[in-house]
């Protein structure tokens, strides 16, 4: 789906306009799309407060409240300002809503403030994306009270087409992790029809929370742009079903290289991740002094060996589909040796992560090597697959520099378009970013994805994508998504982000693949 700038949403919804659908009814239509997808995001909730302002976002927001009331929800409706200071639009969707729902609670400016609790939504359709510039005055204070209470009280807070407060302009924010009170804090933000470049950037995604896509438009925006969202109707798919005569060798062979003396859970992890995501065969090559523990550790279905043993290093190369290598594996120059190994010897599809990436750092004309032609394609003159993927800290030692969170999206494409990788540069806007200079944006994730093993995961995910045939574009875009999504889906059931243990994460993967698409 395309990322578009606040003026290409404009000159859309002008189009739109233009070809006869009326101003209203895609307001109805983003709030009945919005309040499906926030009763899809939090089945267990049944009670919202709902922050209205006088604008265009306002009045999407007493749509919502009319849905989500006919589905059993209780609301209560706050006016940011006197009932007599909103549009004409609003001013009748608010009396048709006490009209159809006499029972509603309408509070109007001045009354004392009651917060939603610990398993209620508050609902921001406060400011839209016209805004201008820092809050002032009033709304500042609100947005400020808003956010103190969302801090005390628990409760989650949901942002219409986007966070209050902010905007194409909101350069002024702070890079702080917890968010401040320039703007609405979110859990989740709910952007109408496209998604909105601004709404992607790193450095506000403090405010913005995950992101879903409310599609209202029935017109195809003209602009051409080189970033694009992840979403799930898009890739979910691209993983080919099995057939009834499907077996093992159909499924691929993953070979895993990892771990090292005290790092024994990262291979575990990313050889159970490579398991659950469908792989037909996961092999694991671990190091001589923690082979003993792996071998009885690991999961039964995976072939556990030692990478001394030669013999088993060249037959394990020679079979495998794809090769993933990284986590826990140490720097020290038996890891050297290993990664050098396998870039020399070994001719497919090549995923690198952690410290794999560390070692490669140090000498990127490793990275030449994959542009040789491949053995097993002798006709091609395609370069051999290979896939990075980093978190920050090991992006910045493959650049050998630092770089904002402004940059991310730059650095990633101009990474991979110079080496001729593919790249994926992990964060709360994970970036995949393909050899070609085209760039795509996750959706999904939530910070509970903030602990050791999301990346080993993350890893053998991908592994096993690639190994039941998805490009290397396709397993990317397809593996970020389907992690992220698994991770929202395990907080969905926990209520809380911290502690997120990465086996409920794994548990929740076929849930998160087979669901609805609203789900």
């Amino acid at each position: 789906m395309k990322i578009l700038s606040t003026s290409q949403i404009r000159s859309l919804e002008e189009r739109e306009i233009s070809a006869g659908t009326p101003a209203e009814v895609l307001m109805e239509g983003a709030g009945r799309e919005t309040a499906r997808l926030i009763i899809a995001e939090y089945p267990q909730v049944k009670t919202a407060h709902i922050w209205v302002g006088k604008g265009n976002n306002g009045e999407d927001g007493l749509v919502i409240g009319r849905e989500l009331i006919k589905v059993g929800w209780k609301i209560l409706v706050w006016l940011a300002y006197p009932s007599t200071e909103l549009g004409e639009l609003g001013i009748r969707k608010l009396a048709e809503l006490r009209s159809e729902f006499p029972a509603v609670l309408v509070k109007e400016k001045g009354i004392a403030r009651i917060w939603p609790k610990s398993d209620e939504l508050l609902i921001d359709s406060l400011l839209g994306i016209g805004g201008k510039g820092d809050l002032r005055g009033a709304m500042r204070e609100l947005v400020a009270e808003i956010n103190k209470a969302r801090r005390c009280c628990f409760f989650r807070t949901v942002a219409i087409d986007c966070p209050s407060g902010l905007n194409e302009e909101s350069r002024s924010l702070k890079e702080n992790l917890l968010g401040g009170d320039q703007a609405i804090v979110a859990d989740l933000t709910v952007t109408i029809g496209y998604g909105k470049t601004f709404l992607f950037r790193e450095e506000l995604s403090s405010w913005v929370g995950r992101i879903l896509v409310a599609p209202i438009f029935q017109i195809e925006p003209e602009a051409n742009t080189n970033s694009e969202a992840i979403v799930a109707e898009e890739v979910r798919p691209l993983l080919p079903r099995r057939n009834a005569a499907s077996h093992k060798y159909d499924l691929g062979r993953v070979l895993i290289i990892a771990g090292s003396p005290g790092m024994t859970g990262a291979p575990r992890l990313t050889s159970e991740a490579a398991l659950r995501a469908g792989a037909g065969l996961v092999t694991l090559g671990v190091r001589t002094q923690i082979y003993p523990m792996l071998a009885t550790a690991a999961a039964p279905e995976c072939l556990v060996f030692d990478l001394d043993n030669s013999v088993a290093f060249e037959q394990s190369l020679s079979k495998a589909t794809v090769v993933a290598m990284g986590p826990g594996m140490g720097l020290d120059p038996l890891a050297e040796q290993f990664l050098r190994q396998v870039i020399e010897r070994y001719d497919g599809p090549l995923i690198l992560d952690a410290d794999a990436l560390t070692l490669l750092a140090k000498d990127l004309s490793w990275l030449n090597n994959v542009a040789h032609m491949s053995k097993r394609k002798s006709q091609s003159s395609e370069r051999r697959p290979i896939i990075l993927t980093p978190h920050p800290g090991e992006m910045k030692r493959l650049l050998g520099q630092d770089f904002t969170l402004g940059e991310r999206e730059s650095v990633a494409r101009d990474f991979a378009w110079t080496h001729g990788v593919h790249l994926i540069l992990k964060g709360c806007r994970t970036v995949v970013a393909h050899p070609s200079g085209k760039v795509w944006i996750n959706t999904t994730g939530n910070a509970g994805m903030a602990c050791g093993g999301s990346g080993d995961t993350l890893l053998g995910i991908l592994a096993a994508l690639v190994a039941q045939g998805l490009s290397c574009e396709e397993a990317m875009k397809l593996g970020v998504w389907w992690h992220g999504r698994a991770a929202d889906l395990a907080l969905r059931e926990r209520g809380c982000e911290e502690g997120l243990p990465i086996a409920e994460v794994l548990r929740c993967l076929p849930k998160a693949l087979n669901g609805s698409l609203s789900s």
